[in-house]
């Protein structure tokens, strides 16, 4: 009953600052909302990442990336890399280049639609310049209609692309067959891609030879590179070894390719790893990043939410300081006092963790749209929600102590004779 009757009065306490308690719960709501969402995507997003490697990165895949100066004359290209592969007929399948485009895409559908991006914008087409083997060297790639690119495509550099899942959708799933206006030019769609959780769904594939002379050699500035400076060419290619059993050797034939071809270079110059290391030490990365911006954006709000409940206090103790005098003229003891303080602290944040909570849910449909995380991987429990109130309860109680024990300090005559 007593626990029930302090509820109920610091309850009504909180109603006469009813504009000033509204004003803090805003802060505690995101921040508990983006608690509740954080802890609902984490599982979802590395569950997601793992079904992409295990479907589409086969542990006899070999990823390279080589960056040479672009003053040293012996370097890396597709025809050192195919001689590689036919000097290797044991332990090597095959291999691909693949380049990434740095221009801004402009790609106009047959349909009428325009899309204006960048490569490095969410929700963009990637357009990637790769050959006909690049199929073979990559696992669980399928075409869903149409066909891939041939040698003959490649070396005449002929006009034609293979699109993803989405790209197609744009077309109204009729893409096959018609034209993307791409930088200007038509390239005629030949292939769609079968529908994946990875970038494929977006990406618009043409033949590398074309887009490394659209684009001109990539080069990367480097300054105090282990000593080294200026400009460096970034070769990217993926290989495919003839079974597991052999991904050991193929790393090793690659590793003293690039040293025969290259120089005994600085190790950190050139990388080879098998293709599921390389994208799933990418991939946690890119989350973990994600997931400590959002995590920093929640501490904020929450502290300031704690911060602007310390005012509130502070102020309600000013507010009042005769009716506290009062209070303890009748018998109140400091423990009174602070307790009814403290609860008023509490049920600030925990008003504001419910409705956080419930707008958590909202905001984990959005976080799964912004990360690309399909709802069907999501499995809510009461655990992240239990956490959050925690966490409210948690910032009230930091929150409200200071101003708890300014008001039980608190004399009963200069109290009682404030103004």
């Amino acid at each position: 009953m007593e626990i029930m009757q302090l509820f109920i009065t610091s309850l009504k306490s909180l109603l006469v600052n009813k504009i000033r308690c509204l004003q803090v719960m805003i802060c505690m709501v995101a921040g508990v909302a983006g608690v509740v969402t954080l802890l609902n995507i984490v599982q979802p997003m590395f569950d997601v990442m793992d079904w992409v490697f295990n479907k589409y990165n086969s542990p006899d895949t070999i990823h390279f990336a080589v960056m040479t100066n672009v003053n040293n004359a012996n370097r890396l290209n597709i025809e050192d890399m195919r001689q590689f592969v036919d000097d290797n007929p044991d332990i090597i399948e095959a291999i691909s280049p693949h380049i990434i485009s740095t221009l801004n895409l402009s790609i106009k559908f047959d349909a009428g639609l325009d899309k204006e991006t960048n490569y490095e914008k969410y929700g963009g087409y990637h357009v990637f310049g790769v050959d006909e083997n690049y199929m073979q060297t990559m696992s669980g790639l399928s075409l869903a209609a149409g066909r891939f690119f041939r040698p003959m495509e490649i070396d005449r550099e002929q006009k034609v692309c293979v699109v993803g899942n989405s790209v197609d959708e744009d077309f109204n799933n009729k893409s096959l067959g018609s034209n993307i206006r791409i930088w200007g030019e038509d390239y005629k769609v030949i292939g769609v891609f079968d529908f994946s959780a990875a970038d494929y769904n977006l990406c618009v594939m043409i033949p590398h030879t074309i887009l490394k002379r659209l684009q001109g050699e990539i080069t990367t500035p480097m300054q105090s590179f282990d000593g080294y400076n200026g400009e460096f060419y970034v070769d990217t290619y993926y290989m495919k070894a003839k079974g597991v059993e052999n991904i050991g050797n193929a790393k090793l034939a690659a590793v003293t390719m690039l040293e025969d071809k290259l120089g005994k270079l600085n190790r950190d110059w050139y990388y080879v790893s098998a293709s599921y290391q390389y994208f799933e030490e990418s991939a946690k990365n890119s989350i973990y990043e994600t997931l400590a911006l959002f995590t920093m954006f929640i501490v904020v709000l929450l502290i300031v939410g704690g911060v602007g409940i310390i005012n509130v206090m502070l102020a309600t103790v000013q507010a009042r300081t005769k009716e506290i005098g009062i209070r303890k003229a009748f018998g109140a003891s400091n423990q009174d006092i602070k307790r009814q303080f403290l609860t008023e602290a509490v049920l600030i944040s925990l008003l504001g963790g419910l409705l956080g909570c419930g707008f958590g849910i909202f905001g984990t449909y959005i976080g799964c749209w912004l990360t690309r995380t399909p709802i069907s991987f999501l499995q809510f429990s009461i655990v992240p929600f239990a956490i959050a109130l925690l966490v409210t309860v948690g910032v009230g109680l930091l929150s409200g102590t200071y101003p708890a024990q300014q008001a039980a300090k608190l004399e009963i005559v200069d109290a009682i004779n404030s103004d």
